[in-house]
């Protein structure tokens, strides 16, 4: 978090005043107030002045929310009723940016992969036997 004088509320209300997040590190949203979230296209937001607020007494032992939160993080409705045509195209729009995102990075781990084992023949030692071997198929066995 790039704002401090927000990253020590967030830790004085979560009792850890002298830890130090990381950026891979995450605080559940069931620790946050609903007013501490914004819905755009059926997605829900974190707002940038949120600071998290719910936690249990160190001794409770957790609970089930009563309304989770309901497709893909859009607010539990009044009544139940369905999601309108917008929020549905949102919904959509959302989960085809996820899956190009997805097969993009596919597409780059399987070149690095490829890259990587295009290496293992340049750095094996002259006369020696590879401990894992290529077979018929695509597959790999372990060498004798």
């Amino acid at each position: 978090m790039q704002d401090a004088a927000r990253l020590r509320q967030w830790l004085a209300q979560m009792r850890r005043e002298h830890w130090v997040p990381t950026r891979h590190q995450h605080l559940c949203s069931e620790h946050f107030e609903p007013s501490c979230f914004e819905y755009r296209w059926g997605v829900r937001y974190l707002r940038p002045d949120a600071v998290p607020t719910i936690f249990p007494d160190p001794g409770t032992p957790p609970t089930v929310p009563e309304e989770p939160f309901g497709v893909f993080g859009t607010p539990p409705r009044a009544g139940g009723g369905e999601l309108s045509a917008a929020e549905l195209l949102g919904v959509v729009l959302l989960l085809q940016r996820k899956v190009r995102g997805l097969q993009q990075r596919h597409r780059r781990h399987r070149a690095r992969l490829e890259a990587m084992e295009g290496l293992i023949p340049k750095l094996r030692p002259p006369g020696t036997t590879p401990l894992i071997q290529e077979v018929g198929g695509g597959g790999r066995q372990e060498g004798g």
